[in-house]
């Protein structure tokens, strides 16, 4: 049975939120601006515009085939769990890919557009590493930013890459047909679908030279509670999703009207799973709840996975 959701538009569940707000720590700040304006003259940043669209239209892209998990039970049921997750969370996309047997399991809304956030980093360490510019030094640069999500090592080597031109080569050489960068240059501000994510941890996990491919993963695997921001970045697919090996990729940002809260990353013993959970809600949500909803949605992907956690 086919299932993929493209719907227009989700509902925010707003009423919920303060049951599970909780289980934020007080350290998560009230407001993080996780977006920064660059000129490829200067690394200064300043605060970007809040005043544009966060919603474009969405890239076509190929509809992917969804096959149902093995798993028996309503509680594995894509389509329960697809509605799950719209009910957990405002705009959302949710992909569930099975490494093991080349299948989607859950693909929500795979081809809508979100601000990339810190997901961009991942493009960033990407493009340095396919130009061979990488000593010890900026090897630990890619580590710092990508674990920690460090935003001061980002705009270094975004102004080194060419700005832009960095997201712009990584979508023409993966194929990444719903990714661009902003016109006015905010690297935070890039535009990604769920798709492509999937796209770039299948890279990853499928083309890299074995080097690279341990210098990204073995950050992501390393990445700590805290970032390098103080943000409190074990939102989603960490509490979401305890007792399973992980090696995730946060994304959060604040700006154009909307807080976006992304989990992505892979799950399970030999990365099984690539879970790809993307969000947007209104500014006026508020980084607890968004937090929450975020926590929430990827708690209800669990039944996709294998119904024991992995040792």
């Amino acid at each position: 049975m086919v299932i993929v959701r493209k719907c227009a538009g989700l509902a925010v569940v707003l009423a919920t939120v303060a049951a599970t707000a909780g289980c934020v720590p007080p350290t998560v700040p009230t407001c993080a601006e996780k977006v920064v304006r660059l000129t490829l003259s200067a690394s200064k940043a300043t605060a970007p515009s809040t005043t544009q669209s966060a919603t474009p239209n969405a890239a076509p892209h190929a509809t992917p085939n969804v096959a149902g998990p093995s798993a028996s039970g309503p509680s594995a049921d894509p389509e329960a769990v697809a509605e799950q997750v719209r009910r957990a969370a405002g705009e959302v996309a949710a992909i569930v890919f099975d490494r093991a047997e080349g299948r989607y399991l859950l693909a929500e809304q795979p081809d809508r557009q979100f601000q990339a956030a810190s997901l961009v980093k991942l493009l960033i360490a990407l493009d340095r590493l396919a130009s061979g510019q990488v000593d010890d030094l900026v090897a630990a640069r890619l580590r710092v930013m990508l674990s920690a999500s460090d935003d001061a090592q980002a705009n270094g080597l975004w102004v080194a890459g060419g700005g832009g031109a960095i997201v712009r080569r990584m979508a023409a050489s993966l194929g990444l047909s719903a990714t661009a960068p902003e016109a006015d240059n905010l690297w935070g501000y890039s535009r990604i679908s769920a798709q492509d994510v999937l796209t770039v941890y299948r890279h990853i996990l499928e083309r890299l030279p074995e080097a690279d491919r341990d210098l990204i993963l073995s950050s992501l695997r390393a990445a700590p509670r805290i970032a390098a921001d103080g943000f409190d970045q074990y939102f989603g697919i960490p509490d979401g999703l305890p007792g399973h090996p992980l090696a995730i990729k946060q994304g959060w940002s604040s700006g154009q009207g909307v807080l976006a809260v992304h989990s992505t990353g892979l799950v399970g013993a030999g990365d099984r799973y690539i879970v790809v959970l993307m969000t947007e809600h209104r500014a006026t949500v508020g980084w607890p709840a968004a937090m929450a909803l975020a926590t929430e949605a990827a708690r209800t992907l669990a039944p996709l996975l294998d119904q024991e956690p992995d040792g």
